[in-house]
């Protein structure tokens, strides 16, 4: 066997958000491979594995002179050519790595040179039992929801950061509020748990609509990026709270959200988005603003979803590991 090949990972934002995710998840997946791969510096590293494209289009083009580059996929292909940095892609990036279905679609359709390495969630801290025993009624009884309530989680960042008091297109935030306010008015006694930075928009509106939520997370007027980050065992909690977690997203490379969900055995409605036909089963699927509202309202009446959570997890935990990713 050769020498282990030198690599260096890269493309932390150094806020604990997604992109840090993917980027500890797959240190670990390395680390497991001693036998041919190296974790060095920048300087020595003969290959740059990146887990996302815009930084690398950042660089001093010099320091990357001689060593191959290895990108993901972080976001819906067609929708990263839209920045016109993606002029450069072709010249800089050797091998892009998809982590969706969709993603090797697309990196097909355009001849790009590709893998396929599905994304992973650490299934160790989000797993359906609390480690410390905590019950789900323990949880939102802290998080002070009434019994009654049916718990709707979402936890994505869906307002601009340059301008607080817009949504951003690609979580279809508006979406979500609408199928909140449809089901209010269908007399499901909803209670939205929201989490993450940037949730301003969706509070406000939660507000003007008299639909009741919990922020777990402090409130403050101005960008809250550093501030209500929260560490994965505190949204673990969050998702174990839940009877259901919606994702309105209108294009994704992830979500996330989706992994952990299933992994943690809650019952998940997404739109058709990046991963989630990967993982979902039809039922927990969606398209348009009645079909969500429909499948939610089942949800609440009759565990609709419940059979989905069994093979959606068995999915994570044959695929959408670190172990599984080596």
């Amino acid at each position: 066997m050769g020498t282990p090949v030198k690599v260096h990972l890269y493309g932390s934002e150094n806020n604990g958000w997604a992109l840090d995710t993917d980027l500890e998840l797959t240190r670990r997946s390395l680390l497991q491979l001693t036998d041919l791969v190296t974790l060095t510096g920048l300087a020595e590293a003969e290959v740059i594995h990146s887990v996302w494209e815009e930084p690398l289009f950042q660089m001093d083009q010099q320091l990357l002179a001689g060593k191959r580059i290895v990108c993901h996929v972080c976001n819906n292909l067609m929708r990263l050519h839209e920045n016109p940095a993606m002029i450069k892609a072709g010249d800089t990036i050797g091998l892009w790595v998809a982590m969706a279905e969709e993603a090797r679609q697309d990196l097909k359709a355009l001849d790009y040179p590709h893998t396929f390495i599905p994304y992973s969630v650490d299934t160790d801290t989000f797993c359906p039992q609390s480690p410390d025993g905590e019950s789900r009624q323990a949880i939102r009884k802290r998080c002070q929801i009434p019994e009654s309530a049916f718990v709707i989680s979402n936890f994505m960042r869906d307002s601009f950061g340059h301008d607080l008091g817009l949504p951003k297109d690609q979580k279809g935030t508006e979406l979500l509020l609408e199928i909140a306010v449809c089901l209010h008015k269908k007399k499901v006694p909803v209670h939205f748990l929201l989490a993450g930075p940037r949730r301003h928009w969706i509070r406000n509106n939660l507000r003007e609509h008299s639909i009741p939520f919990t922020f777990v997370g402090e409130e403050v007027k101005g960008d809250d990026l550093g501030k209500n980050i929260l560490s994965a065992a505190d949204i673990c909690d969050l998702y174990r709270a839940s009877d259901l977690h919606l994702i309105t997203s209108r294009w994704e490379g992830g979500p996330r959200s989706v992994l952990e969900a299933a992994a943690v055995k809650i019952p998940v409605l997404c739109t058709r988005v990046g991963i989630a036909p990967d993982i979902l089963l039809e039922r927990s699927l969606f398209s348009s603003f009645d079909e969500a509202v429909d499948k939610a309202r089942k949800q609440y009446l009759g565990q609709w979803l419940q059979e989905t959570v069994e093979p959606q997890y068995e999915t994570i935990a044959a695929r959408h590991t670190a172990s599984a990713n080596v």
